[in-house]
């Protein structure tokens, strides 16, 4: 899923994003703990490859870090620096250079959420039934990547692009990257993504994972600590996106099946893009 719970959304296929594109990997595996030496950074039920990429000049290792760079920057050997955009998101989307960039709970996305929403509400008054804060940055204290996920609820997905226009006012652009079951909007001002909106039927509202589990975590504080140390471990290891997104789907399913039988509701798998390759 994309940066916690709120849908596998690392994949684009018209430039690099700040999330990995998980399509390419498969199914969660259990591997047994094992000792330095190994190449795999050991965490808990999982192994993670280390991988240096040589990409960048005189064939110096270096990890990738998520963003954008300058041609200047990558033909000429020195560690390239991933754009931040515009002056109006200020320090709070700026990269940094691990490939992952985790930042500490910010008490201001709460804020350009509800911003967001009321923006969206006011171009579309009769389109979105619900609009909510979903994701990683809607639980207080936890750590996260500073994108801003939004889901809205629509009375039919099929009369969402009648809207377009003045969705893109707003900067929210219409985005594919192999989920079925909704639509997909970004707002990436200077090529930095910085917001992301869920288009979900009505139907769907009530059971939806993304919702289920984001109130669970802001309940069980407990919870969200394990999960904001399992994503500070993981972007330590400079381990590429999509082996960020696979590395946590286990305990996103863990913790969301115990949300959902805590309510009366069957498993649910989180993972939502359709098969892709021999992986499915």
């Amino acid at each position: 899923m994309r940066d916690g719970f709120a849908g596998n959304i690392g994949s684009d296929r018209t430039r690099p994003l700040l999330t990995g594109d998980p399509a390419h990997i498969g199914p969660y595996r259990p591997y047994p703990r094992s000792g330095d030496g190994t190449g795999q950074v050991s965490l808990g039920r999982v192994r993670i490859p280390v991988r240096k990429r040589r990409t960048f000049g005189q064939g110096t290792p270096t990890t990738c870090a998520s963003g954008a760079f300058t041609p200047s920057e990558s033909s000429s050997g020195k560690r390239p620096t991933p754009h931040t955009g515009d002056s109006a998101t200020g320090s709070l989307f700026s990269m940094t250079p691990p490939a992952i960039a985790i930042a500490d709970y910010d008490p201001r996305w709460p804020g350009m959420a509800s911003a967001a929403i009321a923006g969206l509400q006011e171009a579309g008054p009769r389109l979105f039934t619900e609009i909510e804060h979903i994701g990683a940055t809607s639980v207080p204290g936890l750590a996260a990547k500073p994108v801003i996920d939004l889901m809205a609820a629509t009375a039919s997905l099929q009369g969402v692009s009648d809207h377009e226009p003045a969705l893109a006012r707003l900067g929210f652009t219409p985005h594919e990257n192999g989920m079925t079951d909704r639509l997909l909007y970004v707002r990436a001002p200077g090529g930095v993504r910085t917001h992301i909106l869920h288009v979900v039927t009505r139907a769907s509202w009530p059971t939806r994972n993304q919702r289920i589990l984001r109130d669970h975590l802001r309940s069980h504080p407990e919870e969200a600590a394990r999960y904001a140390d399992l994503k500070r471990r993981l972007a330590a290891t400079a381990v590429a996106p999509g082996e960020y997104t696979e590395a946590k789907t286990a305990f996103i399913q863990e913790v969301t099946d115990r949300a959902r039988r805590e309510r009366g509701l069957p498993p649910e798998a989180v993972w939502e893009k359709r098969p892709h390759g021999p992986h499915g």
